[in-house]
């Protein structure tokens, strides 16, 4: 086919003009696709689009970054964790082999949301000034999108949330005989895993999994990530807490996660390794689970179930430690006398 001279100038000037917008077409598509996936769900039926999974209001939400004279450690494939300040050692109070003495005593106290915290710290403080010396008080520090309550180097802050409130409060607390508990998600963390993700639980095609709550979920057979809840307890002790409690210690039983290790065995492992790294007899490593065949490892550890007044015994029967009377604490919402000689947690609202 001939072309005149003039097709042909017009043409060297056209075509580069087409190559971008081809370009910039593709890589629309491309971001289409991205974030497309987030509303996609599988089943056993396939796959479908569900727009009814929105993700929280995002304003003023900004990733944290890590405190001053901090550090941040650079890994081969790409995520980054802060860890300790570089003056700090890594952990002056833990020998090498550390003999991690048994649960001191058992417990009596009240878990306090952090919504409570933020509408009425003062009252709290009325409140919590009343309780005799050695109650546990228990404060909600994080949810499972990976929002923190509370001044942190870990996690995502959001702008919503006066952490100040939780941060006075904490500082009130420690000069009071009260034993003081952090709970928060051990695995699920949104946000951590949204920009980690080869740290997430995967599927079989290689997305990363998500639960029934749009909740995503760390690895906990992966090392690094038993690194950074070692580090989340670090910071807690060193705030003056006497316990941290991680939720949902368990590994999903979700048929969709590629994983080809033994489950029950990899939470078992994790929990080993959270307690050697930072239970002592000052502070205690626990974790709220419903396997009541949990194998609890040795050390300054409890357990926390959720239990109706009729299943106590049956429950106390079930769980195997040195110490049920210490070891396993009890959520209830009763004063129920079957809950007599446990240890238990139960509602703020029941002190008003």
């Amino acid at each position: 086919m001939f072309f005149s001279y003039r097709a042909r100038r017009a043409l060297r000037h056209i075509l580069p003009v087409l190559l971008v917008i081809v370009i910039l077409l593709l890589l629309a598509v491309i971001g289409w696709l991205l974030w497309i996936q987030r509303f996609m769900v599988y089943t056993q039926q396939g796959a479908r689009l569900d727009f009814s999974l929105q993700m929280p209001a995002s304003s003023g939400i900004a990733p944290q970054q890590p405190l001053k004279d901090s550090v941040v450690v650079e890994y081969p494939d790409g995520e980054t964790l802060p860890t300790q300040p570089p003056d700090v050692p890594e952990d002056p109070d833990l020998p090498e082999d550390p003999v991690i003495p048994p649960v001191q005593s058992g417990i009596q106290g009240y878990y306090l949301d952090a919504g409570t915290v933020q509408k009425d710290p003062d009252g709290v403080r009325q409140q919590l000034e009343q309780l005799p010396a050695g109650t546990t008080v228990m404060l909600q520090l994080a949810n499972f999108w990976g929002y923190r309550y509370y001044s942190s180097e870990f996690g995502t802050q959001i702008s919503e949330v006066n952490r100040q409130k939780m941060d006075e409060l904490l500082i009130w607390m420690a000069d009071r005989d009260l034993h003081i508990v952090g709970r928060m998600p051990a695995f699920r963390d949104y946000f951590f895993v949204e920009s980690n993700s080869n740290l997430a639980l995967k599927k079989a095609n290689g997305y990363t999994w998500s639960d029934p709550e749009r909740g995503y979920w760390m690895n906990p057979a992966n090392e690094k990530v038993l690194t950074r809840l070692t580090q989340i307890m670090r910071e807690l002790r060193n705030l003056g807490f006497d316990e941290v409690v991680f939720d949902d210690f368990y590994f999903p039983e979700s048929e969709e996660i590629a994983f080809s290790g033994d489950r029950k065995e990899t939470i078992y492992r994790a929990a080993e390794t959270l307690v050697i790294a930072c239970a002592t007899e000052d502070f205690t490593v626990s974790f709220v689970t419903a396997d009541y065949d949990f194998r609890v490892p040795e050390g300054n550890c409890r357990l926390y179930v959720n239990a109706e007044p009729a299943e106590v015994q049956d429950v106390l029967a079930q769980i195997q430690v040195a110490d049920k009377a210490k070891q396993v604490v009890f959520f209830c919402s009763t004063y129920d006398d079957r809950f007599d000689g446990c240890s238990v947690i139960r509602p703020y609202a029941l002190l008003q």
